[in-house]
């Protein structure tokens, strides 16, 4: 089992992955501010999974809307940066959730919960994450929000394979690869919105690897990684009035930014202690969520056995 997903990953996974991450990356660095980092991700998710064999373009079963559902959340995602009303936002953002959820929730006979029930769940739980992600987008670099991205889809994709879905997980690296990709081709962009595009995603792709599954990964594996990049929140000064963030990994200190929206104010930058705090908490959510996942089909048993 374990040389065959090894093989797996090699042969396709690594395959699309890189096509998503030089995808994003590239045309994240050319458009240099003239679109948003969340355009770059959704193109680069489309690309790998056009190079996939399976990836279906026109759509005939639920997850085969997996590419569109990403430009749709990037679409919201540039709305979103012309809006510099929260409430605004908020709706955009829940309805682009409801819309992804719709599509992307399996529609099996006997799913559990029912898919009604289950629709309202996924998007109510991107809704959540994405909220916090832009209430604290002036306190927080999205750089930062951009690693710990990386982090919970790679944690996200081993679950999947985990739970024995090897697609899933799959198109959970494909997603992670394109957040990736600006991270290692860096312009001058500002706020990008690319957890509009990446959360609903990846909550949704979650979703489809529980309601798929036949393994005893516990329930609470495939919906905590999501929500580890909340804890990043903690350094957040919520009394600042809007500005963009400094570096996170700068000492404490107070300056005067502007953001995309042209506000500006006095931001305070987190210090040392608050930022290894929320790190290690992040870290510690994942482990969480990845380590009962793992236990449930410990790779070493096949080898001892």
């Amino acid at each position: 089992m374990v040389n065959f997903i090894l093989t797996m990953l090699w042969e396709t996974a690594f395959a699309a992955a890189a096509v998503s991450i030089l995808v994003a990356g590239v045309m994240h660095w050319f458009c240099r501010g003239r679109l948003p980092a969340s355009v770059a991700v959704s193109c680069g998710f489309f690309a790998g999974w056009a190079s996939q064999d399976w990836g279906r373009l026109q759509p005939k079963r639920y997850l085969d809307w997996s590419p569109w559902a990403s430009i749709l959340l990037a679409t919201v995602a540039c709305l979103i940066l012309l809006s510099d009303r929260r409430w605004i936002r908020l709706l955009l953002v829940l309805a682009a959730c409801g819309v992804s959820a719709w599509l992307l929730v399996p529609d099996f006979p006997r799913l559990v919960p029912p898919r009604s029930y289950a629709v309202a769940l996924v998007a109510v739980l991107g809704l959540i994450s994405v909220s916090a992600v832009l209430l604290a987008d002036c306190c927080v670099s999205e750089r930062s929000f951009r690693v710990a991205f990386v982090m919970i889809g790679g944690v996200c994709s081993l679950i999947q394979a985990q739970s024995f879905g090897l697609k899933f997980s799959q198109m959970v690296g494909m997603l992670t690869a394109a957040v990736a990709g600006p991270l290692l081709f860096p312009s001058p962009q500002g706020k990008g919105g690319v957890g509009v595009v990446f959360l609903p995603l990846l909550t949704a792709m979650m979703f489809m690897g529980y309601a798929n599954s036949s393994s005893d990964v516990p329930v609470f594996c495939y919906f905590l990684p999501p929500f580890a990049c909340l804890p990043l929140l903690i350094h957040a000064n919520r009394n600042s009035p809007g500005t963009a963030p400094g570096d996170d990994l700068q000492t404490a200190g107070s300056t005067t930014h502007s953001d995309p929206g042209g506000r500006s104010g006095s931001f305070t930058r987190p210090t040392t202690k608050a930022t290894l705090v929320s790190w290690g908490l992040v870290v510690a959510v994942l482990i969480i969520a990845a380590v009962p996942a793992i236990l449930a089909h410990p790779p070493w048993e096949e080898e001892l056995g």
